[in-house]
């Protein structure tokens, strides 16, 4: 702007010593020219223009040569090179060209470094080398462990340090096999410490059937069935481990319609069943149950099996209607609440010794039982376990009794029962309904009949009592306990107590 105005002022000021000696010099005019003046400055991309005038307006140009780029100094290879004047681009990214690395390298402990220089650009890349971490050697024992106290182990790294680890304190000596398990039957191994001299005892669990599908439960440790996946075989044995996940779990319809199955083995370490997990399984007829475990009523309903072998501590209730014998294992001690409840064809059970408790309706409606074997160990039966067993006429009561609950043989077919010296009192109507008791020996220690014990007992006429008339007339008798049999008499070892 400054040069074209000065360009105006000179023009303006030569107009005028024209116009003053246009006369004297109109024959013969030598040009007389200004200073140059820029009226273009030039560019990296364009020339510049240089002006002069003469007085007489006449005015003469001349070019200037455009500049050449100035590049930004240091521009790494990986972005645009500018020029600093224009801004044009004068070069494209390219790569780095790395020369040889300096390598600063890693500790255990501390992070290393890798150091690379460009050789077109200088620019220097960075990496960082983390810490290697401890590499330990084998672990020394340097206390042995025993069954009373821990051991230490201590193991070194190359760079001098040292861990410490815990032997957890255990039994001192070999195991020796003592029963090898095979695909159905567990197995034992013992162990006899040394330190100690104690004797222990571990399960070896059955290999079991494989090519089951199975799914890893959320803790990580143990594992679900879900189906019977690539196994073939008819005596199918679930194993307690399955690729090293603790069997714990039966999803609901795991076997279902599985044709090729006769028989199924639980293991102990099964502690849900879901439902229907044999649903549809026609030709199975045999279950062996080894835990005391079912989270689910209807685990084994709609199913063909007719005989159950129970291992483990418990029998739970199955609810298998369809079966027919039960055998119980020496393992078992209690038979739970419900064990058979409503197997309404259920004609063979066999109870071990090991066996000390039945439960509440262990035995309800259990209508094809007729005759049962209780061991002499049982020591308690509960309420209402063999009501309503419709066809049951034989059973013992075994001495060593001292507690039956409530209902517990109402309902019954027996006609003959002798009830044990260590019963001190019988609960509301046990024999409630047992229209063909005939005969019962009640023990000199009983203290208390209560109510309807005796009621509906059609053809109950007398009962024996181990005891004398005195001591049968401190008896405490409940409200009704004998309303609607035909009880007239109760026979003591002194004589008779005829009754109203």
């Amino acid at each position: 702007m400054k040069i074209k105005l000065k360009l105006l002022l000179s023009a303006c000021l030569l107009t005028l010593l024209g116009v003053l000696l246009l006369t004297s010099c109109e024959e013969k005019h030598v040009h007389e020219f200004g200073e140059w003046m820029k009226a273009r400055e030039a560019t990296c991309a364009e020339e510049g223009v240089l002006e002069r005038y003469c007085y007489c307006l006449e005015k003469e140009s001349q070019k200037i040569p455009s500049l050449a780029h100035t590049p930004a100094e240091h521009v790494p290879c990986n972005l645009n090179q500018r020029c600093v004047v224009c801004d044009t681009v004068l070069r494209a990214p390219t790569a780095h060209q790395y020369g040889e690395a300096s390598v600063t390298p890693a500790t255990c402990t501390k992070a290393g470094s890798k150091r690379m220089t460009c050789t077109v650009c200088g620019d220097v890349s960075m990496q960082v080398i983390f810490p290697t971490g401890h590499t330990f050697g084998a672990p020394v024992t340097v206390k042995e462990a025993n069954c009373k106290e821990p051991g230490l182990q201590e193991s070194f790294c190359a760079c001098g340090e040292k861990k410490s680890e815990t032997v957890t304190a255990d039994h001192v000596g070999e195991w020796i096999t003592v029963k090898a398990q095979t695909k159905s039957e567990d197995g034992v191994r013992e162990k006899n410490c040394s330190y100690c001299h104690e004797t222990i005892t571990e399960i070896l669990y059955a290999t079991g059937s494989e090519g089951f599908s199975f799914l890893v439960n959320d803790d990580g440790k143990t594992c679900t069935v879900t189906g019977i996946g690539t196994c073939t075989d008819a005596d199918v044995v679930i194993p307690a481990f399955l690729n090293g996940y603790k069997v714990t779990y039966i999803e609901s319809q795991a076997f279902e319609n599985c044709e090729t199955m006769t028989s199924l083995q639980i293991p102990s370490t099964v502690t849900a069943i879901g439902d229907y997990i044999v649903r549809g399984a026609k030709n199975l007829r045999t279950l062996y149950y080894n835990t005391e475990y079912s989270h689910s009523l209807l685990s084994f309903r709609d199913s063909n099996i007719q005989k159950i072998v129970y291992g483990g501590t418990m029998v739970c209730c199955t609810l298998t209607q369809s079966v027919e014998e039960v055998v119980i294992r020496d393992t078992v001690t209690v038979i739970g609440e419900g064990a058979f409840y409503y197997c309404l064809y259920l004609k063979s059970v066999v109870i071990p010794d090991s066996v000390t408790q039945i439960g509440d309706n262990a035995f309800v409606f259990c209508r094809s039982l007729s005759h049962l074997d209780l061991p002499d160990s049982i020591t308690s039966i509960g309420g209402n376990a063999f009501a309503d067993c419709s066809s049951l006429k034989s059973l013992r009561i075994p001495a060593g009794v001292t507690s039956i609950g409530v209902n517990a043989f109402s309902g019954t077919a027996m006609e003959e029962i002798i009830l044990p010296e260590t019963m001190t009192t019988i609960y509301g109507g046990t024999f409630y309904g047992c229209t063909a008791l005939k005969k019962i020996t009640l023990p000199g220690t009983l203290e208390e009949i209560r109510d309807f014990v005796f009621s509906n007992c059609a053809a109950l006429e007398t009962v024996s009592f181990d005891g004398t008339t005195a001591q049968w007339a401190n008896v405490e008798k409940g409200a009704y306990w004998k309303d609607g049999s035909a009880l007239k008499k109760i026979i003591c070892i002194d004589g008779t107590v005829e009754l109203e």
